[in-house]
């Protein structure tokens, strides 16, 4: 059985994530998550609502907000052309003691422990994959303002336990690293649980008016 949820921010963020989501305004991103499980109902949806739900698989669209360390560095990759690097990768965020995602969100403060801000981010990054480092994203040709990785998704190879409430994306390949930057996060609109399976990942980026 396959499922489809709707975009969202975690109950007690939602008002921070809208006002981070409008700070972000001229680069509109979102993700597409598909979840598939190795067995028959095993990812858990734990919805807002408190519905809960087992399913074989399930699919989030979700918006994210860019960083503000994020934005910074592309515009000083496009307009100054200093140091730059096209090297992007995704990570996948815990719902272990999940507090926010804010702009002033850096990877120097990233953490795969209990979130401590403000020494860390107010969420924590969840390594339970087998990959040995961060997923790389290839993108296409960009086009029409927009550019995306439709013809290379991203796969996560869960092998462990884990409960996930979004990803983002990041110019470090280490997994749990704390050096490169930050571009981008995004919340799911639920928890979502599983032991073994794979989490692969569509990501759109759009620049637009404000």
């Amino acid at each position: 059985m396959k499922m489809t949820g709707s975009a969202g921010a975690r109950f007690g963020a939602a008002a921070q994530a809208l006002a981070d989501v409008r700070a972000g305004a001229l680069t509109r991103n979102t993700y597409r998550f598909h979840f598939k499980a190795d067995k028959p109902g095993g990812i858990k949806v734990e919805h807002r609502d408190g519905r809960v739900e087992y399913v074989d698989e399930w699919t989030e669209e979700i918006s994210n907000l860019t960083t503000t360390e994020g934005r910074t560095d592309m515009l000083q990759n496009q307009f100054k052309g200093s140091s730059y690097s096209a090297a992007f990768y995704m990570f996948l965020v815990s719902n272990t003691a999940f507090g926010a995602f804010a702009v002033g969100d850096t990877m120097a403060k990233n953490t795969t422990s209990t979130p401590n801000p403000p020494t860390t981010n107010d969420w924590a990054e969840s390594i339970g994959y087998s990959e040995g480092t961060r997923p790389a994203i290839t993108f296409s040709n960009a086009a029409a303002a927009s550019i995306d990785n439709a013809a290379a998704p991203v796969t996560f190879t869960i092998n462990t336990s884990v409960a996930l409430y979004g990803g983002g994306l990041g110019t470090n390949s280490t997994k749990g690293g704390t050096t490169g930057l930050i571009y981008g996060l995004g919340a799911f609109s639920s928890v979502i649980t599983l032991s073994a399976g794979t989490v692969t990942v569509y990501c759109t980026l759009t620049v637009a008016n404000a």
